[in-house]
């Protein structure tokens, strides 16, 4: 197991990160020292627009990759030095790089997030809108317990907009978005029994999920950058508009400007369906979802996909998640109304 001084690490970082004046290019470890590579901001910008794969390099590089990045900014750059005994063991390597990110700007691979709307929100009095937000607070965390103890964990992340919450998992592992799908099903669940109990409708929650890239920025508290933070990229912006064109108690998944997440967001409703499943009696709730669908000149069904056309000429692909709700009573379910009928 390595030995290193984490807190002068960290008092190094944060006195040349400066506030967001630097950010981490790139960190290495060789000949037992840490070294840390720290750019000024626009130069770290202007670097990641000229080269937007850059984005999706570690920050981890091999000893010679980073002494190559040290020389093609050494006007510039800033360097932070730690004396590392011992050699880095995984888990060790993963936190240290967790550590270093929080003084950079990360961007993310194509990945699930949520978008939890409350309709109607700033018609509510003070009393209300706190009552509707921490019902959808607590069917988040329901929701996330009971996938956690059925063996589906996630390291679920979430930012308020003030009426609702983005939410995202950070975990690695595949499939994100079959995790974050069942959630969101049983989000909805919760949230439904909940307003059974405080008197609002199904219809005060409206939901958007899609699948894209986001840059992750730290939460700063006391000066300092935290483990967690915010996120924000095209993924945001285009539940932000379908938002706006998804009506009270309906779920809009937004499909990619060509379509192209059509297969995988299919596939992850049917893997999601069967995990909820085994979560129906925790949450009150048993509740299934479908890809709205319309007829085919020549028989059969096809995806109902709809298009939404935004500021700017933007045009979004989208597709109504229709869904039903059953409340649960022990090993008998008495069924219910859909919670929300697709749309057109």
């Amino acid at each position: 197991m390595a030995i290193f001084d984490r807190e002068s690490l960290v008092q190094q970082l944060q006195r040349h990160w400066a506030f967001g004046e630097r950010f981490v290019l790139a960190w290495t470890l060789a000949r037992d020292v840490i070294q840390v590579l720290l750019l000024p901001r626009d130069a770290y910008l202007e670097l990641r627009r000229s080269n937007p794969l850059s984005w999706t390099q570690p920050l981890a590089h091999t000893p010679d990759a980073w002494a190559a990045l040290r020389a093609q900014h050494a006007e510039s750059a800033r360097v932070v030095r730690c004396v590392c005994a011992g050699a880095l063991g995984r888990s060790q390597r993963h936190n240290l790089d967790a550590l270093i990110a929080r003084y950079a700007v990360t961007l993310s691979p194509p990945r699930p997030v949520l978008l939890f709307d409350l309709a109607g929100f700033t018609l509510l009095g003070p009393t209300d809108q706190l009552l509707h937000l921490a019902a959808l607070e607590r069917a988040l965390s329901e929701a996330e317990d009971c996938l956690t103890r059925h063996d589906h964990p996630l390291a679920l992340r979430r930012t308020t907009t003030g009426d609702g919450f983005y939410v995202w998992d950070d975990a690695p592992t595949a499939p994100a978005e079959s995790r974050l799908l069942a959630l969101l099903l049983l989000t909805i669940a919760s949230f439904r029994r909940q307003g059974a109990e405080l008197g609002f409708g199904s219809d005060a929650l409206k939901v958007c999920a899609g699948i894209g890239r986001y840059w992750h920025m730290h939460r700063i508290e006391h000066g300092q950058p935290q483990a967690d933070g915010y996120i924000v990229g095209e993924i945001t912006i285009e539940l932000a508009r379908l938002m706006a064109e998804c009506a009270p108690g309906h779920v809009l998944l937004a499909l990619g400007h060509q379509g192209q997440n059509l297969p995988r967001l299919a596939k992850a409703v049917v893997e999601a369906n069967r995990w909820v499943r085994l979560c129906d009696s925790a949450s009150g709730q048993a509740i299934q979802a479908k890809l709205a669908a319309k007829p085919k000149p020549g028989g059969g069904l096809a995806p109902a996909v709809q298009l939404f056309r935004a500021k700017h000429g933007w045009v979004y692909r989208a597709l109504e998640l229709a869904l039903r709700c059953t409340a649960v009573a022990g090993p008998d379910r008495t069924r219910s109304a859909p919670l929300a009928a697709p749309r057109g």
